[in-house]
């Protein structure tokens, strides 16, 4: 993804507030951007556990949160996502999420 299909993305899905996206290096870093839909409150994320390179790629290891029954939430459709750069790279990348098959 291109910083021009990033700003673009990020206004289509209106995933960030701000008046500019993040600034990425993309000449430098590759820009990793997680989403899982529509969730029915807020109280939900994402988390990056682990960025591992391996001998022939590189492994993210993330994990979603939910809320826990004795937290306060809001009712409401939230959206969680995670944006995360990593040095660009020829290996392929590939997103582990534990608990999701």
């Amino acid at each position: 993804m291109g910083p021009k299909t990033f700003r673009l993305y990020l206004r289509e899905h209106r995933s960030y507030r701000a008046a500019r996206p993040p600034l990425v290096d993309f000449r430098h870093r590759v820009a990793l951007f997680w989403a899982v839909g529509p969730r029915s409150s807020t109280g939900y994320a994402l988390e990056v556990v682990s960025v591992t390179e391996q001998k022939r790629r590189v492994v993210i290891l993330g994990r979603e949160r939910t809320p826990t029954l004795r937290r306060r939430v809001r009712v409401g459709i939230s959206y969680p996502f995670r944006l995360i750069t990593i040095p660009r790279t020829r290996k392929p990348i590939f997103l582990d999420v534990a608990g999701r098959p």
